[in-house]
């Protein structure tokens, strides 16, 4: 069980890492 929850917070922590990616990104490209 305990490897299951690392898992899930391993994708947690990616996906909001890919979200706030994305984020900055639309920030930087409405600047410019």
């Amino acid at each position: 069980m305990s490897g299951k929850k690392v898992t899930i917070a391993i994708v947690g922590i990616t996906i909001m890492s890919v979200i706030a990616i994305y984020i900055s990104l639309q920030l930087f490209y409405a600047k410019s």
